[in-house]
């Protein structure tokens, strides 16, 4: 099913952005009515007794559950990924931060309160489909069944959503010639096509491999973590080092606004990779196995090109295409 699931994706996003982009949007209205419909209803017929004490093992788990939690907040921001393909994105990427920041908030602290209220906690581990049998708990049996499927819609979003804003990823770098030219290609309908079947490929790779969903989900954000202190450095110095291309931009952060996003970002995403690195050594070992072949491609990536008159580093600052 997994691979299935891959596979269809990658033919969807294959077509054209705004078809997978619609498929998307069609996917996560059904899947966010049926979750807030169980979420409100779930708390409406919570028990009490199940959620005294509220914390039974203390804030210790509930911070290291945060960490894998931040997996379901982590594609928020990454429609600034796709700002070249927005229109007015000065007035849509902000509104859309906004809201989509609630809704996934809301949507999923109801979720994760009403199943503990309806099942004891105790259970949860060996309870398949936990969403569904809480859901059977106040509402008829056969309503299991459709609130599994709008778990299941949730895991194609972030699949469908991965493969259309990573495959971006990939085209940046590629027009930047990190990786290879071939990969900012374009098909006829404007598709970043190689783009979009190598990171097809890695995830058929993923799946084949075996790893749990907690596995990756932690390998995922610690890689987010990551990121956004690089990110957080990097808008501190954007206005001073690419002054024009701040001047610029469609949409931008000023002032103590900037400043107070660079601090959240470095500081809580420091905090929050410290707590999955000692969460599982042999995870974090793996997550760092893989960084460290990142950039041992990216330097000898930038030695070739360098002796042919390319500066990687030049390009990157500039903009981030080859093309100027």
């Amino acid at each position: 099913v997994a691979l299935a699931a891959v596979v269809v994706f990658a033919g969807l996003n294959l077509t054209t952005v705004q078809l997978a982009v619609w498929v998307q949007i069609g996917m996560t209205i059904g899947f966010l009515i049926i979750m807030f419909g169980f979420g409100i209803g779930g708390v409406a017929n919570a028990k009490p007794q199940l959620i005294t004490p509220f914390m039974p093992n203390g804030f210790g788990p509930v911070a290291s559950g945060a960490v894998l939690a931040f997996f379901s907040y982590a594609g928020i921001t990454v429609i600034t990924e796709l700002g070249g393909e927005i229109k007015n994105p000065a007035r849509t990427i902000p509104l859309t931060l906004l809201i989509g920041f609630f809704v996934v908030l809301t949507s999923y602290a109801l979720v994760s309160f009403a199943v503990p209220a309806l099942l004891p906690w105790q259970t949860l581990k060996e309870t398949s489909a936990p969403i569904a049998r809480a859901a059977e708990v106040f509402l008829p049996s056969w309503i299991g069944g459709v609130v599994a499927v709008a778990a299941v819609l949730a895991a194609a979003t972030s699949i469908n959503g991965m493969l259309l804003i990573h495959s971006r990823d990939v085209l940046a770098m590629a027009r930047a010639r990190v990786f290879p030219e071939v990969l900012a290609a374009r098909n006829r309908a404007g598709v970043p096509a190689q783009a979009v079947l190598l990171v097809s490929i890695l995830s058929v790779v993923a799946v084949v491999l075996g790893g749990t969903i907690r596995q990756y989900a932690m390998m995922a954000v610690m890689s987010v973590m990551i990121l956004q202190v690089f990110q957080g450095l990097a808008l501190l110095r954007l206005p001073r080092v690419m002054p024009v291309e701040w001047a610029n931009a469609g949409f931008k952060l000023e002032g103590a606004a900037r400043t107070v996003v660079v601090a959240l970002l470095v500081v809580v995403s420091i905090g929050f990779f410290a707590m999955g690195f000692l969460d599982n050594l042999a995870i974090s070992a793996g997550y760092l196995a893989v960084v460290g072949a990142g950039l041992a491609y990216y330097g000898i990536r930038r030695s070739r090109l360098a002796r042919t008159g390319y500066d990687i580093d030049a390009v990157l600052r500039s903009g981030g295409s080859a093309e100027g």
